[in-house]
């Protein structure tokens, strides 16, 4: 059975808040131990509510899954394995403070990390691509915290994935208007950015 977040937390916090008191006071009391459990359990559900308002924030329509500190999701791209792997290049540039740290096209294999902010020391971000056929490619796109005992991260591993996802979803779009084109010959405008279609006459 899988321990709510607002008890698991909070509960690691208050006892994390005692640490310093057992230790740095020889005459420790119930009371004194007590005081900086409660008094850290009630700041760690403050802090476990901003984070699952932030991640609704980003993501609306968030499952449960989603307020997770590891995140992943599979995706398509229909292209070239070649193409597909210069995509995902791109897609770092439009994380916040993102840069890329390793970028091994023979495996498949693009890593990550986006910068420190308010809620993280920093995420890293990994993608697993595989080609499909001659114009697809599949894409495993995860991100994790870059600190491992983070319990929570204010969303920043959703926002990562979400980020990567909608840019992917965006060319994806424009690969498909461009294959249209191609394949019956059929004169389509596209503008990704306001949506709008158009066939010319």
């Amino acid at each position: 059975m899988k321990i709510s977040r607002y008890i698991k937390f909070p509960l690691i916090f208050g006892l994390l808040m005692t640490v310093p008191t057992i230790v740095l006071n020889s005459a420790l009391t119930l009371n004194h131990f007590l005081f900086w459990f409660i008094y850290g359990a009630v700041f760690g559900i403050g802090m476990q509510i901003y984070s699952d308002y932030r991640t609704r924030k980003i993501k609306p329509d968030a499952g449960e899954k989603d307020f997770d500190i590891q995140q992943t999701k599979q995706t398509f791209l229909l292209c070239s394995y070649q193409e597909a792997f210069n995509l995902c290049l791109e897609s770092v540039t439009f994380l916040k403070k993102g840069n890329v740290t390793l970028a091994d096209q023979e495996n498949g294999i693009i890593t990550a990390k986006t910068g420190m902010t308010w809620n993280s020391f920093g995420t890293n971000i990994n993608f697993s691509l595989k080609s499909i056929t001659e114009n697809a490619t599949e894409i495993t796109i995860s991100a994790k915290p870059i600190v491992a005992t983070t319990l929570i991260d204010g969303g920043e591993s959703v926002e990562a994935v979400k980020t990567v996802t909608d840019f992917l979803a965006r060319k994806n779009e424009d690969l498909n208007y461009k294959f249209l084109e191609e394949k019956f010959e059929i004169p389509i405008e596209y503008n990704s950015q306001n949506a709008k279609r158009k066939i010319k006459n």
